[in-house]
């Protein structure tokens, strides 16, 4: 396994971080790096990261991305606008290269929310067992880098029985980069008994150098809390990103989980969610859009640890040219995770003879009374349904581009941020139609 010994930039810019901070977080700094410095990148002899080749990103040397220059950030506002919520209710933070940046941000926060910064979380007695993650729930240290890297954060803490109506809006700019610059964006929510939030962060970038956006979420619902995160990696295609997402639920705790991968040239997406509390409900869906030669890998581990527990899962793939998607989804449940109800579903599109899917859905079952079931498609257009579309007066190109986007549109409806359903049609339309725009309105 890779170690961090190409990685001596990382090291260098890890020395000058270690000792900026409070004490409790030096501290969990230094333990990270330590334990990714032993450990290294994931290869495709780790059998989570059996389909996906981390070579192209290991053999560069990374360095931390530098604050961006005030000439450069007056020329994001349009980019940021572009992707930004229109709802004015919204709250909108805007970090640029890990960093935020208020004139960029709409900070009018909800009554009931509190903003931290990294430095102010860390002086709270519950950061350190809400910014560690947990052993067991790792499937690579990428996590630990992150943790040991990052030198700001969003820490939104809700406040008991809060409800909020508009969504917090978290977004991820990576821009001005020379090459080999990785950013380390973290985010962290904690949402007190009872409170209900909607979380959007998107991940975007600008210019046209590769570019390494490393990020962790980690998400505490107390409980009857209720949070609905979406995840929108929109990055440029020369990128890599690597997420981790890490949900801890109690009692009667409810997650929603939405994730759409577009961008990158490489993309990663870890979910780990604990159902901690009897009564724990969590909905986990994606959409990933892969063209060219993107590789685009959604690994999803959802652990029962208490009884009367629900968990479904729900992932759908449209893959063209040389794309290579992986989707990865596991259903643990425990001894104790008695009267568990629990699905998995993944439904794969290939659009070319060049394109690529690798499926995986598992069931680990330790309880005798549950309902569990899980199941993967991988197929083509359905010539039959071509037939009839046309024998109805359609021309090919349009009953073509009229099937992809009904086999996208089951997830795509469900979304209730306009803007994000918005920007998935166009893609769909860029990307895959036709000879002609695929008919939104149908």
């Amino acid at each position: 396994m890779p170690t961090l010994a190409k990685q001596s930039r990382l090291h260098d810019d890890f020395a000058r971080l270690a000792d900026t901070g409070p004490d409790t977080l030096n501290r969990l700094r230094a333990e990270a790096m330590r334990r990714f410095s032993d450990q290294g990148f994931p290869t495709t002899k780790d059998e989570p990261w059996r389909f996906t080749n981390l070579r192209r990103l290991t053999q560069v040397d990374w360095t931390r991305a530098d604050r961006p220059e005030q000439a450069t950030l007056d020329q994001l506002k349009a980019t940021v606008d572009h992707y930004a919520l229109q709802d004015e209710a919204a709250t909108t933070l805007v970090f640029v290269n890990g960093v935020l940046q208020e004139d960029l941000s709409r900070r009018a926060l909800p009554d009931g929310v509190a903003l931290l910064s990294l430095q102010e979380a860390a002086a709270q007695d519950w950061f350190e067992a809400a910014f560690t993650v947990a052993e067991d729930a790792v499937v690579s240290r990428l996590p630990d880098l992150n943790s040991a890297m990052a030198e700001a954060a969003t820490v939104l803490v809700v406040a008991p029985d809060t409800q909020l109506t508009n969504p917090l809006e978290i977004i991820h700019l990576s821009c001005g980069l020379s090459a080999e610059r990785a950013v380390f964006p973290r985010t962290l929510v904690l949402a007190r008994r009872h409170a209900q939030a909607t979380v959007l962060e998107t991940f975007i970038g600008a210019g046209s150098e590769a570019y390494w956006q490393n990020s962790v979420t980690q998400l505490h619902l107390e409980d009857g809390a209720h949070v609905t995160h979406y995840l929108a990696e929109l990055g440029t295609e020369q990128a890599f990103h690597t997420h981790a997402t890490f949900a801890d639920l109690a009692r009667d705790g409810r997650l929603v989980s939405e994730n759409m991968l577009l961008g990158a040239d490489l993309a990663r997406n870890d979910i780990h969610v604990n159902l901690n509390g009897p009564g724990a409900e969590a909905h986990i869906n994606g959409l990933f859009l892969g063209h060219a030669r993107q590789h685009l890998d959604n690994h999803i581990i959802v652990r029962h640890n208490q009884p009367h527990g629900s968990s479904f899962q729900n992932f759908r793939g449209i893959l063209d040219d040389q794309a290579h998607g992986v989707f990865a989804g596991r259903i643990y449940v425990a001894e104790d995770a008695q009267k568990t109800d629990s699905a998995q579903s993944n439904r794969n599109l290939l659009l070319s003879d060049d394109a690529r899917i690798d499926t995986q859905p598992k069931l680990e079952i330790y309880a005798d009374d549950v309902k569990c079931a899980h199941g993967a498609t991988t197929g083509q257009l359905n010539q039959d349904a071509l037939f009839y579309l046309q024998s109805r007066g359609m021309a090919p190109e349009a009953a073509r581009n009229f099937l992809i986007y009904a086999f996208a549109h089951e997830l795509i409806e469900k979304l209730a941020i306009r803007e994000l359903r918005d920007h998935l049609e166009a893609v769909l339309v860029e990307r895959f139609g036709q000879d002609g725009a695929i008919d939104v309105e149908a």
